[in-house]
């Protein structure tokens, strides 16, 4: 797999966006064209706690993207392209951190 991007992003101290993107070169190395994952961290004073994930990566022997969410257990199981989870997981991340940890942030685009 070729990688495309490999970023590591801190939107305050304790607040960072990971993203992997990564274009297959042969059929037989994945699935899909591209593999990708977006995770969003907050750092709480002790560890980074994973606040979301979205990815296409095979996930108890399911193919397809879906996400990982703060507190729950299921993944939620949705079609979507790296382009709209970068989307989702701004607007999902704002939301978990302003309602758990009271951290108010704006993703910028």
């Amino acid at each position: 797999m070729k990688t495309l991007i490999d970023t590591n992003e801190f939107h305050d101290d304790d607040i960072r966006l990971m993203r992997s993107l990564k274009k297959r070169e042969s059929l037989d190395e994945y699935h899909e064209v591209m593999k990708w994952a977006l995770q969003t961290l907050y750092f709480d004073g002790n560890e980074w706690i994973k606040i979301c994930r979205i990815d296409n990566f095979i996930h108890e022997g399911q193919k397809g993207s879906h996400i990982h969410i703060y507190k729950r257990v299921q993944v939620k199981r949705i079609k979507l392209t790296y382009q709209q989870a970068e989307k989702l997981i701004k607007k999902i991340s704002e939301r978990i951190l302003k309602d758990y940890f009271k951290k108010i942030i704006k993703f910028y685009e």
